[in-house]
């Protein structure tokens, strides 16, 4: 018997749609209904399949890594033989493997991309969220944390060899890929950040509204600051060298008389990691100039292998618009692991391979 995404989805959104359409589809889906506003690129003549049918049993199998056309076409047939509710959906049957692979071959990505993100983040404002198995990622408050991440796709390529470059909004507790967009060739990801924010606001208006964004240094910009506080978002800014004179300012602020507020200390992957968080609000003599900016952080990372024994350590400066009846040492720095960790906490990841 095919592994059942069914399980998958309930740990991840007890209740989710999809989960009670695989066992019933006549019980209706949110899903369908977002899959049915993307054009059929195939002729009408000789359509046996509905396309919204043929994309969820597409998205379903893939999800249950189920990858190739004909596990596809097997993980058809099994729901076939096993709930008799799909029964009226295949009224010609289940969908051949040549049925998933002409569809999948015509069908505009960005429309399915837009389709499948936007059922995710209606997921997200229902359900509440429950954080996967491990430490490491955890509910920490009671809004929505989201990480944006650049990530290279490790399984498709362009003709000329290249990797595909998304930049990408995960939500903290689930992992949940909210939306993505591509990165051009020989481009930075500066510039789609704003792309990434409309899509997000574009498939559920406000979800952004009360929501946190965690970004990395290479985003830490004064047009990006702004530009996410003018969807009702909060930001935490992670401050490097390419901001020299917010990282001069930062560090000039007088750590040395600051207390650690905030110590985590956890294994991973075959080392010890302590990451210690300072916190100081800049005002007065203090005051740095940041759009927005309501708290600076002081993150000290002291990591030692536990095979060579060799330490290493690290200070960087966070900047966030987060006031600390908000957020607090200990949330901050529980977001800022969860945001270096949701890399390998993403359950659901639209690859460019599956285009």
């Amino acid at each position: 018997m095919l592994s059942s995404l069914i399980n998958q989805l309930q740990r991840q959104f007890p209740g989710a749609s999809l989960a009670t359409e695989l066992h019933d589809p006549r019980a209706g889906s949110p899903l369908f209904t977002v899959l049915a506003a993307i054009k059929d690129p195939r002729r009408r003549r000789g359509v046996r399949h509905p396309l919204p049918l043929v994309l969820t049993l597409a998205i379903a199998a893939y999800l249950a890594n189920h990858h190739s056309y004909t596990q596809m076409r097997e993980y058809a047939v099994d729901l076939w033989q096993r709930y008799p509710g799909w029964g009226e959906k295949f009224v010609h049957g289940p969908p051949s493997q040549d049925t998933f692979e002409r569809v999948l071959a015509l069908i505009d990505a960005d429309q399915l991309d837009m389709a499948s993100t936007r059922w995710v983040t209606g997921q997200l404002s229902k359900q509440p969220q429950v954080a996967p198995d491990g430490p490491r990622v955890k509910r920490h408050t009671d809004f929505t944390t989201i990480s944006a991440d650049g990530k290279e796709s490790r399984s498709a390529k362009h003709g000329t060899g290249t990797r595909s470059h998304n930049l990408a909004a995960a939500d903290h507790a689930t992992g949940v890929v909210l939306a993505q967009v591509a990165v051009g060739e020989k481009s930075n990801e500066i510039p789609y950040l704003k792309n990434l924010l409309h899509t997000i606001n574009e498939n559920k208006p406000g979800f952004l509204r009360g929501a946190v964004l965690t970004i990395d240094a290479l985003h830490t910009q004064r047009e990006t600051a702004r530009l996410v506080r003018s969807y009702g978002c909060e930001y935490v800014m992670t401050v490097k060298g390419n901001q020299r004179t917010l990282q001069a300012d930062c560090a000039a602020l007088g750590w040395e008389k600051i207390p650690v507020t905030d110590r985590i200390e956890e294994w991973e992957h075959g080392r010890y990691v302590r990451r210690e968080l300072k916190l100081v609000q800049p005002v007065g003599a203090l005051k740095i100039a940041w759009p927005w900016a309501v708290q600076v952080g002081q993150l000290t990372r002291i990591s030692q292998r536990t095979a060579t024994g060799k330490i290493s350590r690290e200070t960087v400066y966070v900047v966030t618009s987060l006031a600390p009846d908000k957020a607090n040492a200990s949330v901050l720095n529980r977001m800022l692991v969860n945001h270096w960790g949701i890399e390998n906490k993403v359950h659901w990841v639209r690859d460019v391979g599956f285009n």
